[in-house]
């Protein structure tokens, strides 16, 4: 276990709760804390937490209040955004894979922006979402990473430009591109370059009449879960990012 979480509560804090099973303790003040060290190494994204990693209420209301936005795979999640009354030009529909009805729900609450990695996902979205911003899913290499997504999720980098002119053609708004280098990334470089890759893509959907508005980079970034594992930092990070 990382002690310097374990420091964040005082043993006669700790002491003070009574539970007769196991429980997870969170401290508002960390988590607030951590969003902030997102902003100030990554100044110009927009951060979207996952909210696949935890979606407990408090949590989610400390985030909003940060100024985060939220990033949602099913209708369940979407469900707690919706009783805390959170703006939906803050979410995105990040699961590359929506069932229709789950689409409607989304458009219904006022969500316009949907992850997409093949022909039959977007026409899906089209058919629902009419004029619907899309960001299209590619693989990155995530041979560094304890858990690896580009084996079940995205579309080969060479896709990338024939499926954004398409939604195009749908009435879309091809409004970016999309990866994961994996959870857990080891390799701080993974970042770096994967958005190398994307270079020509970008100069490619520029010959077409295309400018996409965003590049999401996705999660993946390190935890020490254990200390005498040392993962690389989000400063590290950032380097190569911005590099």
């Amino acid at each position: 276990m990382n002690n310097q979480i374990l420091n964040e509560f005082k043993p006669e804090y700790l002491e003070t709760l009574v539970h007769e099973t196991p429980y997870f303790l969170f401290s508002k003040n960390k988590i607030a804390s951590n969003y902030k060290e997102y902003t100030k190494y990554f100044p110009t994204a927009s951060i979207q937490y996952a909210m696949k990693a935890n979606s407990e209420p408090e949590l989610l209301q400390v985030l909003n209040k940060a100024g985060s936005g939220f990033e949602v795979a099913s209708e369940y999640e979407l469900e707690y955004l919706k009783k805390l009354h959170i703006d939906p030009k803050k979410i995105v529909y990040g699961s590359s894979i929506k069932p229709i009805k789950s689409i409607k729900k989304f458009v219904a609450y006022g969500v316009d922006r949907f992850a997409f990695d093949s022909l039959p996902e977007l026409e899906k979205i089209a058919a629902v979402a009419p004029g619907a911003r899309v960001y299209v899913r590619m693989t990155a290499n995530d041979s560094g990473s304890v858990y690896k997504f580009s084996e079940k999720f995205g579309t080969e980098i060479d896709n990338v430009v024939s499926l954004l002119i398409r939604a195009r053609e749908l009435g879309l708004k091809p409004y970016g591109i999309s990866f994961h280098v994996g959870s857990q990334a080891s390799n701080e470089l993974a970042w770096g370059n994967a958005l190398k890759r994307l270079a020509p893509v970008l100069k490619e959907l520029q010959q077409s009449d295309i400018t996409i508005d965003i590049i999401n980079i996705g999660g993946g970034y390190p935890c020490e879960y254990l200390s005498n594992i040392e993962m690389p930092t989000l400063e590290a990070i950032s380097k190569h990012v911005y590099t």
